[in-house]
Formats: C-alpha cells, structure tokens, sequence
C-alpha cells in the first residue's frame, strides 16, 4: 500500500543483466523505496546506464544484489557510478557512485576554523649494537675530543640563557655528526599504492605457495574479463576460492608456529617473550585525526581549565618561595651534581660511550642547576598516542607518551635520583607505598593483603577492600600543588628551582603530535 503523501516519479527507465527473479528480499527493497522515496541508481547514470551490471558473481551464477538508493531529485548530482569486474577479495564487485554537492551556501556555525598543519617525519635514529664498537672509537677520536674540550670551555663561559641554548645545539651537532652515519635511518612513508591490492605481500606468513595461487586465479580472472561464459566464470571462481583457503592455512601455520614459540620463550627467554608480545600487538590502524588528538590532549592537560586553577593560599605560598622567604632545609639537595650521579645516571641510561660526555655533561648541567634554567628544547618533544581499550577510534581510548629530548631526561633523571635517595633517607614515602621505589614491587603489597586476608579468616571475620583505579590520574595532577606540597616537605633550593623551571616550560612550548611516522604540529 502506498502512503497518502506518494507522489509518483517521472519515468526513469532502468535496466540490468540479472534475468532471475525477485525474492523476498527484492519485495522489501522494492517496499522500502516507495515508502522512502528513494530510488535506484544502478542502471540509470554514469558508466552503467542502460547496463545494469551484475554485482555478485560466484559459482552459482551472477546477480544484482548491490545497489546504490538516493533521492530523484539527487541523480542531477551524481558524477560518477561505476560497478567493477569481480576482484580477489570476495564474490561481490566494487560500486563507486561520487555526488557533487553544492556547498556555496554553507553555513559555518564555528568561525575558529582549524587548519591542520601536517608533515612527515623524515628519518630517525635506530640503535645498532654491531656497531657499537665503531660508535665509541668515533666518540674518542682526536676531532671529536677536541670539539668537545671547545664545547666545554663555551659552557663555562655561559652568562645567558641564549648562550646555554647554543651550547646546547653545538653538542647535538657533535653527536649528529657522530651517530649519523651509523644510526640514522629514512622513515617508510604510506602511500596510497601501499593499501592497493598487494598489501598480502607485506605479510611474513605469504609463501611461495600464496603467491602460485594468487597467478593462477589472476589469469584465470583475465579470462572471464575477456569472456564472460559459465565456464570461465565457474573456473573463476573457483581459483578464487582456492587462493583464500591458501591463505588461511598458511597464515594458521604460521600462527600456531609463533605461538608455539611464544609459549616456550614464557618460561626460557623473557626478553624473546616480550619482544614477541609487543611484535603482536603491531599498529593498529584509525579514522581519527591529527587534529582530534590534538584537541583531545590539550583538553587534559589544559592549565586555563577550572580544573587546574590551584587554591589562592598555594599560589601565594610558591610566591612567597619564589621570592626566598624560606631557607634551604636540606643541604645535600643544594649541591652541585657529582660525576658520579652522571655516572650512574648513564649506566641506567645504557648509553655506549657515555664516559667521554661526562666532562661535558657536568659543566652542561652544573651550569643549569646555577642559574635554575631548563631549556626550551628539552620541553619539546613528539606525543606518541598508544591505544589502550576499546573503540580505536575514540580519542579518550589512548594514553599519550612524549617522546622527549634523551639530553634532558637524563638531567632529570640525576634530580629525581637525588630526591628518591632523600625520600627514602628522611622517610618520606609512607610505607605502604611500593610503586618508584627501589628493590620494592607491587609483589610486596600482594604479600601484605594475602596476609591480612589469612588473618581475618583464620579469626572467622571478613575482609573488606576497595580497589581504586584513576582514569589519566597523571594528566589530571594540579601542578601547583604538587610543588606546594614537595615545598612543605623543605624540597628547597637549586634543585626545586630546576623541577620547577623545567614544568613551567613544559607548559609553555608545544608537543608533536605523531602517529605513525605522520606528525602535526600543534599551536603554543
């Protein structure tokens, strides 16, 4: 039945090569379109107009099952509808239909247009331990070290904040100019070839087998191209099916082979096990866009946020720090940094050769921790976007990673040795706590809840525990209070000027948002 507001079509005459009947399935759509008023596009416009190509194609016989439904009024917009001979992939063929819409009377509710400013990541620095051996006898040659004994008679004569930064960027060269030629490798770039039709030879598990397979049904697909009878086609669709079945098999081969030796390197290797785990987890491929992610992390970690605005009596005390009206409590803190920090510092690191940068580094830093600078460049780096659960495509499902300078981790690294090695002298942690402390795990704390468990049992009486999970509880920190409290605690003098002077930069300077060697550069 027909509704009361139908108005009838002008005559659009359609055609199509499927001779067989209509099923119920054929009886809905027909129903739908009348009650919808939409119509089908097969047959009617572009390269299949007075055509009607067949859409599915298996052994069985060919028929039109595929179609493309819009509006009468829209045909006049189509440019473009074309429907593909049978592919590899499956039985059913590829329909491209492109609309032209007019967009001159668009309206644009929000006028703060963003424009994405996107480029690729050129080439970056992959380790090599084969060459290692020759990495350090460059380090220790009679150029490099007199290039370095230069570099550091300019650090000690630093007077400004320009200087340190040129110092800086003279000792990136050094090492550049050292590392480049052993370590620096052109990034893959995607293409658009990259994800047409030959994506399966990427893949390790595509033997020779596959690739036979894969002839066969190609020739025999340019012959029903060329012919197209019942026997090609059946023939087609056959070597098709064939080259599929392939393979599955030969990727569960190599499925249950990976796992096997998955299984075996749990217990025997755990650092083949571990590798082969993050080999698994591979990249996963998303819609979203740069400038989604951009968005996402500004907004959680934003410092114009409510959220983020600390209480006035902490803003007033850091004032009052910042203008020396507390004394430093704690002289070990106040310090210059030793060679044997950056000593250690460096074999925690496990930088090669990192013993002829310490004369180096403990000017470098020394002269940082003086005038209570962290540089600009250190607060730069490229936020890597790791997917934790859920959706993909849902920016809220990823935890940003930055990518920071290795230089200025390793500063930060000595100050937050100094200050675990006096947490853990003046008993600053509590002890419950188990997390970022040496030669202790969540293991001991496994430990005490067994034990309490044993003991609430053992006495007939229950045991109740909250577990507590914070979403992002590290990008949600107010920053301010964190030093408001570490000031409390009499965390005074070079060292605190340092933490803080290397937050309020990170705050200042932008990030690189990158995803698969893809960055966006995002706005201060």
């Amino acid at each position: 039945m027909l509704p009361d507001d139908y108005v009838c079509d002008n005559v659009m005459e359609r055609f199509s090569q499927d001779a067989g009947h209509v099923n119920n399935n054929g009886i809905q759509l027909l129903e739908f379109c009348k009650q919808s008023g939409l119509r089908k596009v097969n047959g009617r416009v572009g390269n299949d107009m007075h055509i009607g190509k067949c859409t599915f194609v298996n052994s069985r016989g060919c028929s039109l099952i595929d179609y493309v439904l819009c509006k009468p009024e829209m045909f006049c917009n189509i440019n473009e509808f074309e429907i593909d001979m049978p592919n590899i992939l499956s039985d059913h063929c590829l329909v491209s239909c492109m609309f032209s819409l007019d967009t001159h009377n668009k309206i644009v509710e929000n006028d703060d247009i963003y424009v994405e400013s996107e480029k690729y990541i050129d080439f970056k620095y992959v380790w090599n331990n084969d060459y290692k051996t020759q990495f350090i006898e460059k380090l220790s040659s009679t150029d490099i070290s007199h290039c370095l004994d230069a570099l550091s008679n300019d650090i000690l004569l630093c007077s400004t904040k320009q200087d340190v930064d040129d110092c800086l960027q003279s000792f990136q060269t050094i090492v550049d100019k050292v590392a480049s030629p052993l370590f620096k490798k052109a990034v893959w770039k995607r293409t658009e070839n990259d994800s047409n039709g030959s994506f399966q030879n990427n893949n390790i598990w595509y033997n020779n087998e596959c690739c036979e397979k894969k002839d066969v049904f190609l020739n025999l697909l340019n012959r029903y191209r060329s012919d197209p009878n019942d026997v090609n086609r059946i023939n087609m669709v056959q070597a098709r099916s064939i080259y599929k079945n392939t393979l599955r098999k030969c990727r569960y081969n190599f499925d249950k082979e990976k796992t096997s030796k998955l299984v075996n390197a749990r217990f025997k290797n755990a650092r083949l096990y571990w590798n082969m785990l993050k080999e698994t987890a591979g990249v996963k491929n998303t819609n979203i866009p740069l400038s989604s992610f951009e968005m996402y992390f500004k907004s959680i970690n934003n410092p114009e946020d409510r959220f983020f605005k600390p209480d006035e009596n902490v803003l007033n005390f850091i004032e009052r720090y910042e203008h020396n009206e507390f004394k430093v409590m704690f002289a070990e803190l106040n310090e210059h940094i030793s060679f044997d920090e950056i000593y250690r510092a460096i074999k925690q690191f496990f930088i090669a050769g990192g013993n002829v940068f310490i004369p180096v580094l403990h000017k470098l830093f020394n002269r940082l921790f003086d005038i209570g600078y962290f540089p600009e460049s250190w607060s730069e780096g490229y936020i890597i976007p790791l997917h934790k659960k859920g959706n993909v495509n849902n920016v809220d499902n990823y935890r940003g990673v930055t990518l920071l300078s290795c230089l200025g981790k390793l500063f930060t690294h000595i100050l937050n040795n100094r200050l675990r090695n006096w947490a853990e002298e003046y008993n600053v942690y509590v002890e419950a706590q188990a997390g970022f402390r040496a030669h202790m795990s969540t293991i001991d704390n496994v430990f005490v809840l067994h034990g309490l468990i044993n003991h609430m049992l053992n006495q007939g009486k229950q045991l109740y525990a909250l577990f507590v999970d914070f979403s992002k509880a590290f990008d949600y920190v107010v920053r301010e209070n964190l030093w408001y409290k570490l000031i409390k605690l009499g965390l005074r003098g070079e060292t605190e000027e340092a933490e803080i002077g290397s937050e309020i930069e990170a705050e200042t300077f932008s990030s690189v948002v990158t995803i698969q060697s893809h960055q966006l550069e995002t706005v201060p």
